[in-house]
């Protein structure tokens, strides 16, 4: 700026420094001398603390713009990215949570459309809120989890808060992991559904929508969350004095399930029985097999009776 100044009018008191500096710039240039910086010069990264480019600290640009600062804070994002859940939920939630999701409501601050309220109840702006929160599927959707737990409309809960009590649902002594998973499922099947109703005109029912969560849900939970260890080793043991065991168990094989069960009582095998199932669901196929079983024990005149499943959900 000044070289420019000095070249267009050669005198330094046609130069009104004080326009741009303060006084005490403004003699340091006057003065003159040695700058005080040594070396050449290089680039800077401001973004980072360490001055050295980073494409974390790029995405967080855009990301802090889209969302207030005490919202969503580095630490949630961290927690976020280093949750136990699929890398493909993760970018699900940054997209939601930094309104980068086409809902309707996004794309009336980017663009000049018309047509805003949600495509499928059509009766409210489809905001991220309204879509994954408070719109009856989604309302039936989080109250069908493990836990029971369903966002309350009309609160203003925005989905950071809906997120935060997940997490602080650990001091219930809820094993927020899981709930996270569940959580993510949940998101994912909605953003499905609602890419359906407005690309292909079809839409799922609740049902259909339940059953699709819930054995996504136990799927991923026995590949990204570990079971605890036993203590100590599990032994079958006999049941006691007049009494049967069934233990019974089930294959899943395409649109089929074979189940089998074995009576035992006290000392030796009473009885074998297999079936042919019509579950292509593992869950469902362990369900009907109990059920099973039980009427084929009362239907052989069995009073007393434990059955054993190999199913922890069940």
């Amino acid at each position: 700026m000044v070289s420019e100044l000095l070249t267009e009018t050669g005198d330094w008191d046609m130069i009104k420094l004080n326009d741009f500096f303060n006084q005490e710039t403004v003699t340091a240039i006057l003065k003159g001398g040695q700058p005080l910086g040594q070396g050449s010069d290089h680039w800077v990264w401001t973004k980072e603390g360490s001055s050295q480019f980073t494409s974390k600290s790029t995405y967080l640009i855009p990301a802090m713009k889209r969302a207030p600062h005490y919202d969503v804070a580095p630490s949630l994002w961290n927690k976020i990215w280093n949750n136990k859940i699929l890398e493909r939920h993760k970018v699900m939630w940054w997209s939601v949570l930094s309104s980068t999701l086409p809902t309707r409501g996004a794309l009336l601050k980017r663009f000049h459309i018309t047509d805003n309220p949600c495509p499928i109840c059509g009766m409210e702006e489809e905001t991220m809120e309204h879509l994954f929160l408070h719109w009856d599927l989604a309302f039936h959707l989080w109250q069908s989890s493990p836990w029971g737990i369903f966002p309350v409309s009309g609160t203003g809960i925005r989905m950071w808060d809906w997120i935060k009590f997940l997490w602080n649902l650990k001091s219930r002594n809820i094993n927020t992991d899981e709930v996270f998973l569940y959580a993510s499922t949940v998101i994912d099947t909605i953003w499905r559904v609602r890419n359906d109703k407005v690309h292909n005109q079809r839409i799922d029912n609740v049902n259909q929508c339940i059953d699709f969560i819930s054995h996504s849900y136990a799927v991923y939970r026995d590949s990204l969350i570990p079971s605890p260890a036993p203590n100590q080793l599990v032994v079958w043991e006999p049941p006691p004095q007049d009494w049967i065991k069934l233990n019974c168990d089930v294959r899943v094989d395409g649109e089929h399930s074979c189940v089998a069960v074995i009576a035992r009582d006290l000392s030796k095998v009473i009885w074998v029985y297999t079936t042919k199932l019509d579950f292509s669901d593992a869950l469902c196929g362990e369900a009907a097999a109990v059920c099973l079983v039980l009427e084929v024990a009362k239907d052989k005149g069995h009073n007393f009776i434990l059955v054993e499943s190999d199913s922890k959900n069940l």
